[in-house]
């Protein structure tokens, strides 16, 4: 099928003797289109020594990743790569994600990702708004709005301004379970306020629903945890429910746990960005 995603698990086996093999990575195709993503690597693909420690020989793993990463785009067949393989570093059939529509190669990626690499597992699913249901385009949107207003606390170097409490990015929560959540963004002064995006015009409206479940879920155990935060939903493409029922019940799971930005309002967004800057504390 042509809107189906093809992928390929890699893994890394420490002991070669006890054959226990530890998931490091996703390779995955979709017709022409094709990606990945390994522990290690940052949101923009570079890897971060600091989480290679669990490697006993990180430069070795850097040069496997950079070989995968590298095959796997000028490959036609995924099924050529399982032969590239040595004692410690192997590739396995994942299978396919069929009906993705006009979902991103690289949402599905992060997606098979978080579900089984991440230590956490299906945990990591339930905090996983982080791409699943914001398309890169809409996220991007958000990191680039958050650096021109100077808010982004990657963006603070080498500014005049400085920032009391910046918006961060990935910030590692816990709620009363046992899941550890990294919310797409949070501020804290005072209070914790915690950020997820959703963009209702290009997500799948039963993959839209699982995924709105499994943010309110993340919210409300947070909440729990926490006691003081706010859980904002940035949406955009809102009118989108008033014509599909699935997308609505996931406006109400999303309402019911968050208080909702409708993006596309001007009012609204310029009202958020200046919550924003109130709560971030900017000083000239």
């Amino acid at each position: 099928m042509a809107d189906s995603v093809q992928y390929l698990i890699a893994q890394h086996i420490a002991d070669p003797l006890r054959q226990e093999p530890r998931n490091i990575g996703i390779l995955a195709r979709q017709g022409m289109l094709a990606g990945s993503r390994f522990i290690g690597e940052d949101q923009e693909g570079k890897m971060d020594g600091r989480k290679l420690r669990r490697f006993r020989f990180p430069d070795v793993y850097k040069q496997w990743v950079e070989h995968w990463k590298d095959a796997v785009v000028r490959v036609q067949d995924l099924d050529t790569l399982l032969d590239s393989a040595a004692s410690h570093y192997r590739l396995v059939r994942g299978g396919a994600v069929v009906d993705v529509g006009a979902d991103p190669v690289e949402e599905v990626i992060d997606y098979l990702f978080r579900m089984l690499v991440k230590d956490d597992g299906y945990a990591a699913a339930v905090q996983a708004a982080e791409s699943v249901t914001a398309t890169p385009s809409f996220r991007n949107e958000l990191t680039n709005t958050f650096v021109n207003r100077k808010l982004l606390h990657s963006t603070m170097e080498n500014t005049n301004i400085f920032i009391s409490h910046p918006i961060v990015q990935d910030l590692e929560l816990r709620g009363t379970s046992r899941a550890v959540y990294h919310p797409q963004f949070a501020q804290e002064n005072g209070r914790l306020y915690i950020m997820e995006a959703f963009d209702l015009s290009r997500s799948r409206p039963k993959y839209l629903q699982s995924m709105a479940g499994l943010a309110a879920y993340m919210y409300r155990d947070i909440n729990a945890q926490q006691k003081d935060i706010e859980a904002i939903s940035l949406i955009k493409g809102m009118d989108r429910a008033d014509d599909d029922g699935d997308v609505m019940n996931s406006l109400w799971m999303l309402e019911a746990e968050s208080e909702i930005v409708d993006w596309s309002n001007s009012a609204a967004r310029a009202g958020f960005l200046a919550d924003r800057e109130r709560i971030a504390g900017i000083q000239v």
